[in-house]
């Protein structure tokens, strides 16, 4: 990719609309960087980098991948499932959301921007709303965020 130094990021309304060197005098003259919502962001001695995408997650594991005391290394994964199926099904409202919080905090720390997640957990003691609790995380940090059925 194009690596380039010395550059200003022009903003307008959350949207990277422009780079370029010194844009507050190069863009003056024919008003741009003066109307509102927009704005010039001086990135001397920053470096910017596009927000990463996670296309494969399945939040929910965060907080019960633990939980049994398992010899992951041991078991295929008819095993793994037999045996961890029993947590799966202790997983409620509150775990999908902690788990999500911890999940996606963990993936904006390594600069994702957005997220996809597999939520595949529905049991009896989880309710009708846990893909909506995993929208209150997404709201609470800022995150973008893609919800999807399966594996």
């Amino acid at each position: 990719g194009t690596v380039l130094n010395g550059v200003d990021i022009l903003v307008r309304d959350g949207e990277i609309i422009g780079l370029g060197p010194d844009l507050p005098r190069t863009l003056a003259p024919i008003g741009v960087g003066q109307e509102q919502g927009v704005e010039v962001v001086n990135c001397r001695g920053l470096t910017a980098y596009p927000g990463l995408i996670n296309t494969h997650h399945h939040f929910f594991q965060a907080f019960v991948r633990n939980l049994a005391p398992l010899d992951w290394t041991q078991l295929d994964v008819l095993a793994w499932l037999r045996k961890i199926y029993p947590v799966f099904a202790l997983v409620d409202e509150d775990c999908i959301y902690h788990s999500t919080v911890v999940s996606m905090a963990e993936l904006i720390k390594h600069g994702c921007t957005t997220a996809f997640d597999h939520q595949y957990n529905y049991s009896r003691r989880g309710g009708p709303f846990l893909v909506d609790r995993q929208f209150d995380a997404a709201n609470l940090l800022g995150l973008r965020f893609h919800a999807g059925r399966g594996c």
